[in-house]
């Protein structure tokens, strides 16, 4: 498998770091990685990222310890048993994000009138924001190096979205199952151009290509990231209110979740 997996990249003109491949994991799906430099990583992902359809491999940066490719299969809403990788897809394409973002139909146009025009007006002055990926790397209390180690792990996926479903993550504390990551990154890819980079036990990193550019589009996509990871809403963003979170996404082309 090694051996299919390198040619298929070197028929690109990519020679990659000498792959580990892990077989099937836990979760029921194959998946290999490459080990490299921190300062090094983030190129990595860009280069396999764009040949990704030819490839018929996602690449994801997780932390060297590999938490997420080590996960036991989650259960699913309704079930006893863990569902497969083509089942978790199947969960994925039948989940409407408009259901998931509001179980009782409520959304920012069902919202009071005089609080939008709040959210929209008053934004604070210094909001938190991201512009870089936090490469998950080998890192002591002093901080990560440009020669600590990432891993870049190639998952067989169609589409990145996919990739937190196949992994089964998530479906502890007040994070969703895997299928909901997955039919919520897909509705923001559509939408937003949203890519998942990076991978934690607890967060998921993305880059997106088509951010909010005015602020009821920033409310909007606001009003999705509080109902789909709350932790992060206050937890990483430290925002206020919905024009709080608004004022940190406008324009932003790294989003961070993280869920306690």
């Amino acid at each position: 498998m090694i051996e299919d997996l390198a040619s298929r990249f070197s028929a690109l003109d990519i020679e990659l770091p000498a792959p580990t491949w892990h077989g099937e994991l836990p979760v029921g799906v194959p998946v290999a990685d490459i080990a490299v430099p921190a300062d090094e990583a983030l190129r990595w992902w860009r280069r396999l990222h764009l040949v990704a359809d030819q490839t018929g491999y996602q690449p994801v940066l997780v932390d060297p310890e590999r938490s997420v490719l080590r996960a036991e299969p989650q259960l699913e809403e309704l079930t006893w048993v863990p569902l497969g990788p083509a089942e978790r897809l199947a969960e994925c394409a039948a989940l409407d994000p408009a259901t998931i973002l509001s179980p009782r139909g409520a959304t920012l146009d069902t919202a009071d009138p005089d609080e939008v025009e709040r959210w929209l007006d008053e934004w604070p002055e210094d909001p938190q924001r991201f512009d870089q990926i936090r490469v998950p790397a080998g890192c002591d209390l002093a901080g990560c190096g440009p020669t600590d180690p990432a891993v870049v792990a190639l998952v067989p996926a169609a589409h990145a979205w996919q990739v937190p479903a196949l992994l089964s993550f998530g479906n502890f504390n007040d994070c969703p199952r895997p299928s909901v990551h997955g039919a919520m990154l897909r509705h923001w890819q559509q939408r937003y151009g949203v890519d998942l980079v990076a991978m934690e036990h607890d967060a998921l990193q993305f880059v997106v290509s088509r951010p909010p550019r005015t602020r009821r589009e920033a409310l909007e996509f606001a009003w999705e990231y509080a109902c789909y990871c709350p932790d992060g809403f206050d937890g990483l963003y430290e925002a206020e209110d919905l024009g709080g979170m608004a004022a940190c996404l406008i324009d932003a082309e790294v989003v961070r979740t993280w869920w306690d």
